[in-house]
């Protein structure tokens, strides 16, 4: 009985867990980077909980959570990369604006 218990307050766990990294994403993709940052601070206190009760979580349900992290990281480097590619066309703009800039 006691480890049904254990198994319900570890499924609790990750579906709090799996509702944060949700509305991260959504948020993400809304350029909603405050919001992200907010999410992150209570994932990582659930994430602290349960490894304070590492018990709790099986491996299916660790690997379901780490391939929700995976996408949110594939998600956040795309967006770095789209960027730095807004970053270099702006200053290629601006170093044709230095060079033909009295002539525009």
């Amino acid at each position: 009985m006691v480890k049904g218990k254990k198994k319900f307050a570890g499924s609790d766990l990750l579906r709090k867990l799996r509702d944060v990294l949700e509305k991260q994403k959504k948020r993400f993709l809304k350029s909603d980077f405050r919001g992200v940052e907010q999410l992150s601070q209570q994932a990582g206190e659930i994430i602290e909980e349960i490894k304070r009760r590492k018990d709790l979580v099986d491996a299916e349900e660790r690997d379901e959570i780490l391939g929700l992290y995976r996408r949110l990281i594939l998600m956040a480097s795309a967006h770095k990369e789209d960027v730095g590619e807004q970053m270099q066309q702006i200053g290629d703009g601006r170093k044709v604006m230095g060079i033909y800039g009295d002539n525009v």
